[in-house]
């Protein structure tokens, strides 16, 4: 099997030279290299994609966690409102009544 030639020429495609390149590179600097590569892909594709995906769940959370807070307070609005309403006519009815006894008395 003849040696490989690995000496960069000019008419050489770019991966020919990254691959001549890496074979004649020790073995740590390769695996710094290809630790490198790994963290720079995998920090660009957090950055892209995982981190807008997270931010708009949480969005999408804080939007639900309004919304029914929202209908919780009108629930509660109405609620109080119609009960307002009964104390308001039982107290008119009350006065009324001791304004009828007290009218009625000698």
């Amino acid at each position: 099997m003849p040696p490989l030639n690995r000496d960069i020429e000019p008419n050489d495609s770019l991966k020919m030279m990254a691959a001549k390149w890496v074979f004649q590179q020790s073995v740590p600097t390769v695996l710094l290299f290809s630790i490198l590569a790994t963290v720079w892909f995998g920090g660009s594709y957090v950055l892209k994609t995982v981190i807008p995906d997270q931010l708009k769940a949480i969005a999408a959370g804080y939007e639900r966690l309004e919304s029914n807070h929202r209908e919780e307070r009108e629930l509660r609005d109405r609620f109080y409102g119609e009960q307002r309403e009964k104390d308001r006519d039982m107290i008119r009815d009350l006065l009324d009544l001791k304004r009828s006894t007290l009218g009625a008395k000698p």
